[in-house]
């Protein structure tokens, strides 16, 4: 899995990388920031990068990490288009549309072990734990479907945010605010 997400990036990388060299016009905006998904009910960083097409249409690619809560850890791939509706007096505002991809690790580790008595039903809690793995681990592939913003706080420096329905079997609402860097 680390190998497939490796070559996403440097693909991605390198896809952007050719494009930003066949034009001089070309911007390509590279952020972080925090989300809070509603459904997993946690907040989370996100690195993300952005391709400006032209004035109309936008290419983005971002990775959230949530942080651990209730011994489960979530993190998602989001690849999304963007199209610019308003861009005026700095202020750019977006309808986005793509492709998310959630994943999710449930840990228990020793913890319920480490209790030792089961009570009553002792023999059989701890022939069960034996027999589970402590690591479940699992991904989802939903549709965003949302709308951004973004608004320049100086020549290279933009405040961004964004609100995005994840269309899944577990389907969630992101909201996320943050800072990116214009090249």
């Amino acid at each position: 899995m680390k190998k497939f997400f490796t070559f996403l990036i440097v693909a991605a990388l390198s896809f952007t990388t050719n494009l930003y060299a066949q034009s001089e016009d070309t911007k390509f905006l590279i952020g972080a920031g925090l989300n809070y998904a509603t459904d997993i009910s946690n907040i989370g960083l996100s690195v993300d990068g952005t391709y400006l097409i032209n004035e109309d249409w936008e290419a983005a690619a971002g990775f959230t990490y949530f942080f651990e809560k209730n011994y489960v850890n979530w993190s998602m791939l989001d690849f999304d288009g963007h199209y610019v509706f308003h861009n005026n007096n700095g202020l750019i505002a977006y309808g986005l549309a793509g492709l998310n991809v959630t994943f999710y690790k449930i840990d228990f580790g020793d913890t319920y072990r480490d209790m030792g008595d089961y009570g009553e039903y002792g023999d059989l809690w701890g022939d069960l734990l034996d027999d589970v793995s402590d690591a479940s681990k699992g991904s989802d592939i939903g549709l965003n479907l949302g709308a951004g913003i973004r608004y320049g706080l100086s020549d290279k420096l933009l405040f961004t945010g964004e609100a995005k329905y994840t269309v899944s079997s577990g389907g969630f609402l992101t909201l996320t605010a943050g800072v990116a860097y214009c090249f």
